[in-house]
């Protein structure tokens, strides 16, 4: 047999045509003597079958029959042999013998069928079980800390899993709790704000119903009720009311000299048939009130050192708020002006008061910024805005005449300088004396006025700035000297033009409301009308200098406030205006009303213009001596007038001045005119010649604070001078500032002879510096001077060895803080303020008559009325059970005692001083604060 061979069955083939069977796997074929048709055929049937189950079929190169036994083969061979030729019977045996060959092979590849289905099963079954034995064998052979890692990770995800769950669930809970919070925080501020909101309501009520029956009660509205009546009964046949004729009454604000200018019969929704119009009830006004002012000396541009526009902006603010005995903390809004400098300086300014948050509104309004700054203030304090606010306004300018700032665009007095070209051409002076200039000019084409009136004025005003302390030129001039300095534009020299400047002014303007509430009626001054006019139609078309300048302006402005006022020019005493140069000073003369239009050169030549004529024009110096630093002129002007009518003008004091007129202009153009007087005349402090006081510091130079400690160390020097002279051997320059910021100078020489104490200027051993406030401490005992000098309060220059010899000369300060109390003349309220000062008697008398009702002080007012004196020292004190105390000292035992307290002998031990000591307290108390008919015993009852 051959070897057996493997194919697949796709690969075997037969061929009928070649009558041989052949294998694609390479097996050569049968050869061609071994088939028969009828093998073919059954070899056919066998390897389709065979194709279709897709089994191994086993053949050998010997004829098929012969796999099924050699015999069967050799049979098969022998009856093929036999045959012969191949006779029927032997055809027939043969057949059959090939029949049982098939069938047997069939049976054959049936069994090997099974068999190999058989076998594979079973290898198959091998192979799962050793794929299964092998994995179970590695699984043992694994390491147990993988096993662990894969137990703790497993561990680890449903831990995290746990806690991401109930983290989860937390911050559900959190948003839901905020979400509560936040739900109940919005119920409980709707809530409050409801709250507020009907109490608001309440209080507006309670306010409106207030107003309402002060409103009623006013004579003013009885009047026009009592008028509205009287014309509806006289309509009563044509009239119609369309509403109830008092239901709503329109007020617009007027007052006049007595108070109202008049009183209108009209009632707003009264309307008649017959008189197709409505008719308002014309009020009184809110009255506004200047209470403080102060400002700087005006300073030539750049020639003080540190002194930019906050540093002068403070000064000013400062004094004025110390004028008014207010903080910084009660002004509610800031007007702040000024012309040179950046957006917002305002704001820098007044941040060196301090920074409160209040609205500050910065004003540009070229030379009359002041004046629009103090007016803004005033409406607004007028208009119920605000109940106190700062006015400002500073400048800090360059050197020479004023420029245009910008050359790439309009000048805003491109017309104004048209109308003078056209009329006297543009010389190349200034441009701004040139248009002053050409004013004049007209004036005396027009009037026959001569150029010495406008030097006159020049020359007058140069003379009144002598005694101006804040004049940035003291210099006084002759008639001639002013009219031969060098001429700037024909007819004004140099003198007769004002300088620029670096200067700064302020006023503090409020209501009545807050005059009443803090005590001030007695420097209170009201701005009576206060109005501002810009230009007119006329200030061009009418080709005339004197109207481009102002003039037109000036007068319209002046009008306003004349008629609003009720008052004449002629009611008037004082006035600042605006004298920019000497012709504007002359025409204003006639555009206010002072004299008659042409009139002016008369009014000067009859010296109606200064001390002793009709008027007072520009006390001060005006701008041509004072200075004009453009922002803070209008400020510098009220500051004036109201020291004038407050008796604190000093040498430039005007006698009886009760009305004040100013004046502020603006090229460009603004006027600004107003009208002052005391508010509460009644309450005005005066001394015996009439003159007013005021316990503030004074624009005239500010009283130092120390000047009591000053004039003992004057004393012990005259006194105890050569003894000094012994211990000290030393001089001192003492250079004490003002609140004023003048720099007081004093040299107590100790070096010689008796020593010497003298006011002035000279030199010392050693330099002490200090401010009035610190050396006034210092003397008094409150101040530490070691600590004053670590902490800069305290600067010494030269031999400071020797400033420690300054205690030897020093009062003791007992005496110091009591010589005090004999310098002062105060307002007699029984204020915290008045602490140990001297009151006059009828004025404590007054006050206690005022306050009878509250209870009887019979006992005191007897004892102060047989008191000789004409003053009395009213002592301030505080205890710890009943709070503030007053007493009135009205025995000079009492007065020596503070004076002159008991020296205090050399005791031989500590418990003797001690004791000392005890005894004089209680007798000093004894005597300033009896308790038995003084003011504390009878608040006690």
């Amino acid at each position: 047999m051959s070897k057996a061979a493997c194919f697949p069955l796709s690969q075997l083939r037969t061929s009928t045509s070649a009558g041989r069977v052949w294998f694609r796997s390479g097996v050569r074929p049968l050869p061609d003597s071994t088939l028969t048709p009828s093998l073919v055929s059954d070899l056919s049937s066998l390897v389709q079958a065979m194709r279709a189950m897709r089994v191994v079929v086993a053949a050998g190169s010997g004829a098929p029959a012969a796999s099924a036994g050699s015999s069967g083969g050799s049979a098969t061979t022998a009856a093929s042999a036999a045959a012969g030729g191949g006779s029927s019977s032997a055809a027939a045996a043969g057949d059959g013998g090939s029949s049982a060959a098939a069938a047997a092979a069939s049976a054959t590849m049936g069994a090997a069928l099974l068999l190999l289905l058989a076998v594979g099963a079973a290898l198959l079954l091998l192979l799962t079980m050793g794929v299964a034995l092998l994995l179970l064998l590695l699984l043992l052979a694994a390491d147990p800390e993988k096993k662990k890692a894969s137990v703790r990770d497993s561990y680890n995800a449903d831990i995290e899993s746990k806690q991401s769950a109930k983290r989860q669930r937390y911050q559900e809970d959190l948003e839901e709790n905020r979400a509560a919070n936040r739900q109940r925080y919005q119920e409980d501020l709707e809530e409050n704000r409801a709250a507020k909101r009907q109490k608001y309501e309440d209080n507006s009520a309670a306010i409106k119903a207030s107003e309402r029956n002060r409103y009623w009660n006013d004579p003013a509205v009885r009047l026009a009720k009592r008028a509205a009546e009287r014309k509806r009964s006289r309509w009563a046949g044509n009239a119609e009311l369309s509403v109830d004729p008092l239901a709503s009454i329109s007020s617009r604000a007027c007052k006049g000299h007595d108070g109202y200018e008049s009183v209108g019969v009209a009632v707003a929704g009264f309307r008649s048939r017959a008189y197709a119009g409505y008719y308002t009830i014309e009020m009184a006004a809110r009255k506004v009130y200047v209470v403080g002012v102060g400002m700087t000396k005006f300073e030539k541009p750049g020639s003080k050192e540190d002194f930019d526009y906050p540093d002068m902006a403070k000064e000013a603010a400062t004094k004025a708020l110390k004028d008014a005995g207010i903080p910084y903390s009660s002004v509610e809004q800031a007007v702040v002006g000024y012309v040179y400098g950046d957006s917002t300086c305002g704001q820098r300014a007044v941040y060196e008061l301090g920074l409160t948050g209040i609205p500050v509104f910065n004003v540009n309004n070229n030379c009359s910024t002041g004046s629009t700054a103090l007016l803004l203030a005033k409406q607004m304090v007028e208009g119920g805005t605000a109940h106190c606010v700062l006015a400002l306004g500073f400048e800090k300018m360059a050197k020479g005449s004023l420029k245009a700032s910008y050359s790439d665009r309009a000048n805003p007095v491109e017309k104004h300088v048209t109308v003078m070209a056209e009329k006297y051409g543009i010389a190349a002076s200034p441009i701004t004396p040139q248009m002053f200039a050409s004013a004049g000019k007209e004036h005396m084409e027009k009037y026959g006025t001569r150029p010495e009136h406008f030097a006159k004025i020049a020359w007058k005003n140069h003379h009144h700035s002598v005694n101006n302390p804040y004049s940035q030129f003291r210099d006084e001039y002759s008639l001639e000297q002013i009219m031969q300095s060098r001429m700037i534009h024909e007819p004004m020299t140099m003198l007769q033009c004002c300088p620029t400047s670096d200067g700064s002014g302020a006023a503090i303007v409020c209501s009545e409301e807050f005059v009443k509430r803090h005590g001030l009626e007695g420097q209170a001054v009201e701005i009576v009308a206060m109005e501002m006019a810009t230009d007119l139609p006329s200030t061009f078309n009418d080709k005339s200098c004197m109207k481009m300048v102002g003039y037109d302006v000036s007068k319209a402005a002046a009008d306003k406030v004349f008629k609003k006022s009720g008052y004449k020019p002629q009611d008037v005493q004082v006035v600042e205006l605006h004298d920019c140069f000497s012709a504007n000073e002359l025409i204003t003369y006639e555009a206010l009303g002072l004299c008659p239009p042409g009139k002016a050169g008369e009014m000067i030549d009859r010296g109606d213009n200064t001390y002793g004529g009709k008027y007072v024009v520009n006390p001060s110096g005006g701008l041509i001596s004072k200075g004009h630093p453009l922002g803070a002129t209008g400020l510098a002007q009220c500051a004036e007038l109201c020291w004038q009518l407050r008796g604190l003008a000093e040498k430039r004091q005007v006698p009886g001045v009760k009305l004040a007129l100013q004046h502020n202009l603006g090229l460009g153009g603004a006027a600004v005119v107003a009208l002052y007087r005391l508010g509460f005349p009644e309450r005005a402090r005066r001394n015996s010649n009439g003159v007013g006081l005021s316990m503030a510091a004074t624009a005239g130079g500010a009283k130092l604070k120390s000047d009591a400690i000053l004039s003992l160390i004057e004393e012990r020097v005259k006194k105890e001078g050569s003894e000094l002279v012994k211990k000290v051997k030393a001089s001192f320059l003492l250079k004490i500032t003002g609140s004023d910021g003048v720099v007081n100078e004093y040299l107590v020489d100790l070096k010689e002879g008796n020593g010497s104490f003298a006011k002035g200027t000279g030199k010392g051993d050693v330099t002490i510096t200090m401010s009035d406030d610190d050396f006034f401490d210092l003397a008094t005992g409150k101040l530490n001077a070691q600590k004053a000098f670590f902490a800069g309060k305290l600067k010494l220059a030269g031999n400071t060895a020797a400033a420690m010899k300054l205690q030897a000369i020093m009062p003791s300060p007992v005496k110091a803080k009591f010589q005090q109390i004999f310098e002062c003349v105060v307002d007699v309220n029984l204020t915290k303020e008045n602490r140990h000062k001297l009151i006059p008697k009828a004025k404590i008398l007054d006050d206690l008559k005022n306050r009878a009702a509250v209870s009887d002080f019979s006992p005191v007012k007897q004892k102060i009325s047989d008191y000789p004196g004409e003053e009395v020292l009213l002592v301030y004190d505080y205890d710890f059970m009943y709070g503030e105390n007053f007493y009135v000292c009205v025995t000079e035992e009492a007065k020596a005692l503070v004076l002159n307290p008991p020296v205090k002998a050399e005791e031989s031990s500590q418990e003797k001083k001690e004791e000392e000591g005890r005894r004089h307290s209680s007798k000093y108390q004894q005597l300033l604060c009896p308790r038995s008919g003084s003011l504390m015993a009878q608040r006690q009852r």
